[in-house]
């Protein structure tokens, strides 16, 4: 396991930590270091010990605020997913209305019936239209 060497205040420490996270401690060090520098700057000389306590106590009072402001985004957050979430339920209650509205289609109309004197008529023309292919047909293959 990797040791890192840091130092918090005047003090150097020798301290071992997992694979890859020297990075980490590295960084969580120098804050510790600096808050221990400016309490040691502001209040003077103090031992190790309360230097760290008074260190551990502010750094703790940052973890509770942090976590206080945390809190209320999460539940400004949550509000607001809630109010998305009866936007989208309208909004499909409104789409379900409209589709409803919508009527299907007609069935398309049966072709109209003809009057039976067309329809002899039409006929007519078709017997004549097929004499006149067949004759024509014939001149053809005399030729």
């Amino acid at each position: 396991m990797p040791e890192v060497r840091i130092t918090v205040g005047q003090h150097h420490h020798e301290i071992t930590c997992g694979e890859g996270e020297e990075a980490s401690l590295r960084k969580a060090a120098a804050i510790l270091h600096n808050e221990a520098q400016a309490f040691a700057d502001s209040l003077g000389s103090l031992s190790e010990t309360r230097l760290l306590l008074l260190v551990g106590l502010m750094l703790a009072d940052k973890a509770v605020a942090n976590d206080a402001r945390l809190q209320k985004e999460l539940e400004v957050l949550q509000g607001r997913l809630q109010d998305a979430q009866r936007e989208l339920a309208a909004h499909k209650s409104e789409l379900t209305a409209l589709r409803d509205r919508i009527a299907p289609p007609e069935p398309p109309a049966p072709p109209p019936e003809l009057p039976a004197e067309m329809t002899h008529t039409l006929a007519e023309l078709a017997q004549r239209t097929e004499a006149i292919a067949t004759k024509a047909e014939q001149a053809s293959s005399r030729r």
